[in-house]
């Protein structure tokens, strides 16, 4: 068996920033992930990346090269090109890669696995997977790595950000992009992404709209378009028929938690329940990036990583043990809050979602206005909480800035 002070799983962006800030605390740090470094983030050719880090703009892997550039002077940093098949509540992982399979003790384990996408399965559409259906990050892999067409006509379903950058990618490879559709009323990509991706290559965005039937023989010929409801269900009689040979799915990212079902998670959201040191309800096991929840820009989800990364070193060298946490509370008009728990008495920095856009409105915690400006669901809201502030439960809440 192998001792390690801190195991962190998944290079991604908040892998590499956990274990480079887990090194700066102790002496053995392990870094398993069968990818190279960076993870997704060699697929991301376009820019935009660690201009908060960094304070550059850089493409996806010029952001994970500028981290392993910073990690090749840490040796105290033991990367393995594995993948850890388990993880036990005392913290032993089984590690297989090349060189065989070995067993990892661990004092702290940082997971950073990042997350998958919904796929066609998972959707409620009718017909079969034929060829030229695939995932947003399937096709972005296959046209950024690969150097392969994805298809001539191609429909965009979800407004994710990885969708809105493929519609520009594709179009700048010669495909029509017929429209890229969304069944809720309001985009879910970032704003920025709205007019880089969309307005400024004129490819049309259907809100309340969605693909309700695909069609085709071997290969996708055509996609049934509806329009949606309140609730996002298809109206009958507003069905359209538009020809395509590709049928992009950008709907929605899931944390990969396969290897933890062990850990409190919350009923409403699904998501595994974190404090604000990135802390989960089994100690020394800490959570972060997409993993945790999903991150607007790589530059967040490796603050978090970050923060996890100390915390986990610290919690290795007997310096931290279970804090006393108060509760967080997502009150009215907030869909979604991330950590769930503030530990007490300590600052703290929330990521929150908004349940309904609105141009003037206010985030608020108790009686104190925090946030007062244009509120979208697309766009997460960070909000940093001073000491005093977290020595009680924090109740979230919108309402309409006066």
């Amino acid at each position: 068996m192998t001792e390690t002070d801190v195991l962190v799983i998944g290079a991604g962006a908040a892998g590499l920033a956990a274990a480079r800030a887990a090194s700066s605390e102790v002496a053995r740090v392990m870094l398993v992930d069968p990818e190279e470094n960076g993870g997704i983030l060699r697929r991301c050719i376009h820019d935009g990346f660690g201009l908060d880090r960094f304070g550059d703009d850089l493409t996806g892997p010029e952001y994970a090269d500028r981290f392993s550039a910073e990690m090749a002077a840490r040796p105290r940093i033991r990367r393995v090109y594995g993948t850890v098949t388990s993880l036990t509540r005392d913290r032993v992982a089984e590690v297989v890669s090349e060189a065989g399979a070995e067993l990892v003790m661990a004092k702290a384990v940082v997971l950073a696995s990042g997350s998958r996408e919904r796929a066609f399965g998972a959707l409620d559409i009718a017909g079969r997977r034929y060829a030229g259906i695939m995932t947003a990050g399937e096709a972005q892999k296959l046209v950024n790595i690969y150097g392969m067409g994805v298809g001539r006509r191609v429909v965009i379903l979800g407004s994710g950000d990885v969708g809105l950058i493929m519609a520009r990618r594709l179009t700048l490879e010669g495909a029509k992009v017929e429209c890229v559709l969304e069944a809720a009323p309001c985009p879910g990509g970032l704003a920025r992404n709205i007019v880089r991706c969309l307005s400024d290559f004129n490819i049309p965005l259907e809100l309340s709209s969605t693909v309700v039937e695909v069609r085709g023989s071997s290969r996708l010929e055509e996609v049934v378009v509806a329009r949606t409801d309140e609730h996002r269900r298809p109206v009958p009689g507003t069905e359209r028929t538009v020809q395509c040979d590709a049928l992009i799915l950008s709907v929605g990212l899931l944390p990969v938690l396969s290897l933890v079902p062990y850990l409190e998670t919350d009923k409403r959201t699904k998501r595994v329940v974190t404090d604000s040191r990135c802390g989960t309800s089994v100690q020394g096991i800490y959570v972060c990036g997409n993993a945790s929840h999903i991150h607007d820009i790589a530059d967040s989800a490796s603050a978090e990583g970050e923060l996890a990364g100390l915390h986990a070193a610290r919690f290795a060298l007997g310096k931290e043990h279970r804090a006393v946490t108060v509760p967080v509370t997502a009150g009215s008009g907030i869909a979604s809050v991330s950590p769930m728990k503030l530990v007490a008495g300590e600052p703290a920095r929330l990521y929150v979602r908004t349940s309904v856009p609105m141009a003037a409105g206010a985030i608020t915690v108790g009686t104190r206005t925090v946030k007062r400006g244009a509120l979208a669901p697309n766009e997460t809201v960070v909000l940093t909480l001073g000491a005093e502030e977290t020595r009680a439960p924090v109740l979230l809440a919108v309402k309409e800035s006066s």
